[in-house]
């Protein structure tokens, strides 16, 4: 009310004087009814809501009360009628065009945010969302597109909400991870404010032992990433979260028995134990499987891209490419046109029943979408479909008009390394001469440990003096099992050996 109209643009103008003529009108109708018809200001206020949801029993009553209060004013019959028929007249669609005004307001408040302090507005969205993991995934897909990047929680930097860092970066709050409560977040960061950064794990549990964080919530605080600070594998940091939650209560009783650890012990203690231990990371599935188990979501990678370059060979193209393929907008009534045959393939990230109708949601990392099953297709694929399943779905894309989106109705689902393992025709892998007779000999065993199957083995060979190619003979003819592929991943990394269809 204090800003000018002519300060917004000449479009905006008559929108905003018909919200500002409505709420203007919504207090002279509590006006009105207190001045003229005695009413008291809740009173008012139930008239008010009376006709904004234009109840007809309701506002019969209103009247009668309205007329009689007025009557008692020494109002006549006639204008106390004539008056509240003309406020009931103008609730007829003024309460309407006053919700759509401030709607349209708040669009266009939000959009240039958006547009002008695009980081600081997701960020903010986010936080405002930080509970609800299915907004957090779809507003990530948006920073996406704008090419900013999430950054995992920082248990020295992060605050309890999102923050922005750059205009192409959002550090992840330490509010959303699963489990761990805002009193306890806000512990974390008063410690942090008044004596520095944590240094290491046994150093994280001594200054907040009177927290009382339990295991579970440290738990998650390392699987969401929040620890890396510490330039240790977050396999390391659990395996030694009960050795450090007793260094911690340890400490504790010394001090309160008035003792005190003058060579600093504990603090060398957790880091000897970290030198010692020295063991690998979890492996890549696992490593992500748990940091979505502590945010909701896939932060660090995602599962399908393991598989990505094998489902490139049998689906009609990624989700985000058939998302935006012939949208309906290009063309007026495209939607209307006749379905097409597709493959698609990604995660099942969602599966929701509605009656005799499932719908689940893939994720290929580059978009999500839906694919329906109505009753004999859901029964007929129902053992294939659960939840972080890698699967190939074979249907027919169409045009959903209630949700503005493309959808598959599915005829027939794959899981991904069943197809793999039959459609596979060579297992390629490439060895050099930094590749040693032992190492050599390890990939002898896991090939002979498969099964035979029809793909066949070929080995390509470089070093300084000459190039060649190998192909093994029939009995070396394998089943390329996730198993097999994944011990070839961990012996010579998974540039080194590819399949072809």
């Amino acid at each position: 009310k204090n800003v000018s109209i002519d300060y917004f643009h000449p479009k905006l103008q008559p929108i905003l004087e018909d919200t500002y003529g409505v709420i203007l009108y919504q207090e002279q109708v509590m006006q009105i009814a207190q001045v003229l018809a005695g009413y008291s200001l809740g009173s008012a206020d139930i008239l008010r809501r009376a006709m904004g949801k234009k109840k007809v029993e309701e506002m019969a009553e209103q009247k009668q009360i309205f007329i009689e209060g007025a009557e008692k004013r020494d109002v006549s019959l006639k204008t106390a009628k004539y008056i509240f028929n003309l406020m009931e007249k103008f609730a007829g669609y003024g309460f309407n065009k006053s919700h759509s005004a401030a709607y349209a307001m708040i669009a266009y408040q939000t959009a240039y945010l958006k547009a002008h302090y695009t980081p600081y507005f997701l960020a903010a969205v986010m936080t405002a969302e930080i509970d609800n993991t299915d907004r957090l995934i779809m507003i990530r897909e948006d920073c996406s597109n704008y090419k900013i990047d999430i950054v995992r929680p920082s248990i020295n930097r992060s605050e309890y909400g999102f923050t922005v860092l750059s205009d192409h970066e959002i550090l992840y709050g330490l509010g959303a991870i699963k489990g761990v409560g805002k009193s306890t977040v806000e512990s974390i960061i008063l410690e942090r404010e008044n004596n520095g950064n944590y240094t290491t794990l046994n150093n994280f549990c001594k200054r907040l032992e009177k927290e009382r964080i339990n295991r579970r919530v440290m738990e998650a605080l390392i699987k969401s990433g929040s620890m890396d600070d510490f330039d240790v594998y977050r396999n390391d940091l659990v395996s030694s979260l009960d050795d450090a939650i007793k260094t911690s209560d340890q400490s504790a009783r010394d001090a309160a028995a008035g003792q005190e650890d003058m060579f600093g012990i504990g603090e060398n203690t957790d880091q000897n134990t970290m030198k010692k231990r020295k063991t690998k990371e979890w492996d890549e599935n696992t490593f992500l499987k748990k940091e979505k188990e502590s945010l909701g979501l896939y932060l660090s990678g995602h599962p399908f891209k393991f598989v990505q370059e094998h489902c490139n060979q049998f689906t009609s193209g990624s989700l985000k490419e058939l998302c935006s393929k012939n949208h309906p907008s290009i063309k007026e009534n495209q939607y209307q046109a006749k379905q097409t045959d597709i493959v698609v393939s990604g995660l099942i990230s969602d599966i929701k029943k509605r009656g005799n109708r499932t719908t689940i949601t893939l994720d290929d990392s580059s978009a999500r979408m839906d694919v329906v099953f109505f009753k004999e297709s859901y029964f007929k694929n129902r053992d294939f479909l659960r939840k972080d399943e890698i699967i190939l779905v074979d249907g027919k894309l169409r045009f959903d008009e209630y949700s503005s989106s493309w959808q598959v109705n599915a005829e027939k689902v794959r899981m991904i390394d069943d197809v793999i393992e039959k459609k596979a025709r060579v297992l390629t892998i490439d060895l050099g001469e930094n590749h040693n007779y032992l190492l050599i000999e390890k990939i002898k065993n896991a090939l002979s440990a498969s099964e035979q199957g029809e793909c066949q083995v070929a080995i390509n060979y470089e070093n300084s003096s000459a190039i060649g190619r190998v192909k093994l003979g029939d009995d070396w003819k394998i089943v390329p099992t996730s198993k097999l592929r994944k011990d070839l991943e961990e012996l010579i990394g998974k540039n080194s050996f590819n399949l072809s269809y």
